[in-house]
């Protein structure tokens, strides 16, 4: 694939102009510029993401591309392996595969000091970005190309975006009705923020908002769509292409809209209770499958599951419960997946958890939430709360 510089970019015939994208090889990102509508080079994409996605570089849900290392190399992050802290360990889509990659938090994102671009039409126009000292939306001229990401159309997409940047990626900040600006919590009190949504301090704002979302009439009961947070629009998706969603979203069917959406579990469990979501050796993410399929989406000792009757997508979920009575399970911390141990080995779990099996004849199990008791010749497994 050959990509050209900004100089080699040719316009000419003079016609409203469009404001499309190319790709700057000098800084190896997707840039915006004023086109006049004819000749040009293939080197002319319609939005950044077309020209992200052909070129194989952003993919960041927030906008801009992810971080490089001292030698120029995309970062791939990992539990072991951290992003920044102006950035976040993401699933973006690289080609035809789906990769960790570090992208710009929002807090790092409207922290950024205005800047009005380059000239590159006939007029300026208005726009607005977070001013960090006045933890403000501040209105700016923008000369039309170039900038940064801390730049929005309006004051409503500024403050939906950067009012929630304590929010992880696809949730935002509950809005109060009658300000239209997050409603402020008190992490003291239970109660302080409405159903789903969890009280958490913005270092940016200084103030503690409600983050979460709802199911945006299109998700199933029980699931939370995905939210881009600028326009709250709902992330559309397409079935069983991956990376069309986040790691932690499946791409649900929506039969009255007629539309795919992707949707998340509220309580954070991906599989049936007590049973084991795979992960990604490398990744750690989660191993998305089809419901129903011929073919082999998993590895041995686990199947493609879901909660939600008629769902399409699921998780490489445990084909069984892991623990007695569907106990909690120990999970590693490095590898984000249950601790195996010898049932009736000395000391192979951690304090509160004890090696058991739900088949009485394995010497090999799990390490469960509660003690072993022998009472009377039987074992009983004690649970705690």
């Amino acid at each position: 694939m050959l990509i050209k510089t900004i100089k080699e970019i040719i316009m000419f015939a003079q016609i409203p102009e469009l404001e499309i994208y190319f790709y700057n090889s000098q800084t190896q990102e997707c840039e915006s510029y004023q086109y006049n509508g004819c000749d040009g080079n293939s080197n002319n994409f319609a939005s950044r993401e077309d020209c992200e996605g052909y070129c194989g570089v952003g993919g960041c849900p927030n906008g801009g591309t992810p971080e490089r290392n001292e030698f120029g190399q995309l970062m791939v992050c990992s539990s072991t392996n951290t992003c920044p802290s102006t950035h976040e360990c993401t699933s973006v889509t690289s080609g035809s595969s789906v990769v960790n990659r570090c992208c710009p938090t929002r807090a790092y994102i409207c922290s950024l000091p205005p800047q009005q671009g380059s000239s590159c039409s006939s007029s300026a126009a208005a726009r607005y970005y977070f001013n960090i000292v006045t933890k403000e939306c501040t209105q700016f001229t923008y000369n039309g190309c170039s900038g940064n990401l801390n730049n929005f159309a309006t004051m409503e997409q500024c403050n939906n975006f950067c009012l929630s940047a304590a929010c992880t990626p696809g949730d935002v900040a509950y809005v109060n009705p009658n300000t239209n600006l997050p409603y402020e919590c008190n992490a003291a009190l239970s109660n302080s923020c409405p159903s789903n949504f969890l009280c958490t301090y913005d270092p940016l704002s200084t103030n503690s908002v409600c983050c979460g979302a709802t199911n945006m009439d299109v998700c199933p009961e029980g699931e939370k769509a995905y939210v881009n947070a600028a326009d709250m629009s709902v992330r559309e998706c397409l079935i069983n292409v991956d990376g069309s969603c986040p790691s932690n979203y499946l791409c649900r069917f929506h039969a009255i809209k007629n539309r795919y959406y992707c949707c998340a579990s509220i309580s954070g469990e991906l599989c049936p209770s007590g049973k084991s979501l795979y992960r990604d050796s490398s990744s750690k993410s989660p191993i998305r499958c089809t419901i129903s399929s011929t073919s082999a989406q998993c590895p041995n000792g686990y199947s493609c599951q879901s909660d939600v009757p008629g769902a399409f997508q699921g998780y490489c979920c445990s084909a069984s419960h892991l623990c007695p009575n569907k106990a909690e399970f120990y999970i590693e911390e490095n590898t984000q997946m249950p601790r195996s141990c010898t049932v009736g080995a000395f000391i192979t779990c951690p304090n509160g958890y004890s090696c058991q099996s739900t088949q009485t004849e394995f010497t090999t199990g799990y390490c469960c939430k509660g003690d072993v008791i022998s009472i009377s010749g039987t074992v009983t497994l004690k649970f705690f709360n």
